[in-house]
C-alpha cells in the first residue's frame, strides 16, 4: 500500500478517519512533537479532525503549524484563520500558502497581516510554505517573520541553492515532501529507506522534517 503520501485521489470513508485518529494516538509515544496541515486540505477535515483529537486528549504537547492561502482580499483571509481556530481550538503557528511573489504588494500586505495574527493570537510562529525559491528566504527575512516551509528530499534537491546558504538561524526552518519529489513519491519500503539515509547524510540544517502517511504501519517504520 505505498506510496505513503495521501494525494486525495479516492474518497474518505469513516474507515479512513479512524485511522487518521488511529496515527494520533501514536504520536505521543513515538516522540513527535509537531503536526503539518492546512485550511483547505480535505475541506477542512483534516483540521477538524485534529482539533477533535486535541479536544478528547488523544494528543498533547503537540504543536500544531497550519496554512492558509496568501490572498488580497483580508477579510476573506480573517473568515479562514476564524474557521482554522475554531476547528483546530488553537494552533502553534501558521503559514502563508504559496503566496504569488510576483505580486509582491500583495504578498507585504499578507505578510504584514499574519504578523498582527502572530501578536493577537499569541502564535510561536508564522512564516511561509513556498516551492524552494529565493523569494520565500528573502519575504520571510524582510518581513521579519521566523519559519519557512519548503520541499527537500533525495529527488529534489532545489533547495541547496535556493534556501539553504541565505536561511537566518532565527529561521525555523521546515522541509516537507520529504518522502518524494515535484511528480515522484516513494513506491516501494527501499526508496523510503533512501530517503531517510539522505536526510540522515545531509549537511542541510532542518529544525523539522514532515514526514506525511496515512497509515499506522508507515508510521511506525519511519
Amino acid at each position: 500500500d505505498y506510496p505513503w503520501l495521501l494525494d486525495g485521489a479516492r474518497p474518505r470513508t469513516s474507515l479512513d478517519t479512524l485511522e487518521s485518529l488511529g496515527i494520533l494516538k501514536e504520536l505521543n509515544g513515538l516522540g513527535i512533537h509537531h503536526i503539518d496541515t492546512a485550511h483547505r486540505y480535505g475541506d477542512g477535515l483534516s483540521e477538524m479532525i485534529i482539533g477533535s483529537a486535541r479536544r478528547l486528549g488523544i494528543i498533547y504537547g503537540v504543536h500544531v503549524i497550519t496554512k492558509i492561502e496568501a490572498r488580497e482580499d483580508i477579510q476573506t483571509m480573517e473568515m479562514e484563520i476564524a474557521i482554522t481556530i475554531n476547528r483546530l481550538g488553537g494552533c502553534e503557528g501558521i503559514l502563508l500558502h504559496n503566496p504569488d511573489f510576483s505580486r509582491p504588494r500583495m504578498v507585504a500586505k499578507a505578510c504584514e497581516w499574519i504578523l498582527r495574527k502572530k501578536e493577537l493570537l499569541g502564535l510561536k510562529w508564522v512564516g511561509i510554505s513556498s516551492e524552494p525559491v529565493s523569494d520565500a528566504v528573502r519575504t520571510v527575512s524582510d518581513h521579519g517573520m521566523n519559519a519557512l516551509q519548503f520541499p527537500y528530499s533525495f529527488w529534489d534537491r532545489r533547495a541547496e541553492e535556493e534556501i539553504f546558504p541565505f536561511l537566518k538561524s532565527s529561521v525555523f526552518s521546515i522541509v516537507n515532501r520529504a518522502m518524494g519529489g515535484p511528480s515522484l513519491r516513494p513506491k516501494d519500503p527501499s526508496e523510503v529507506q533512501k530517503a531517510f539515509l539522505f536526510l540522515d547524510s545531509s549537511r542541510a540544517r532542518m529544525d523539522l522534517v514532515l514526514v506525511g502517511t496515512g497509515n499506522l504501519t508507515h508510521l511506525r517504520e519511519s
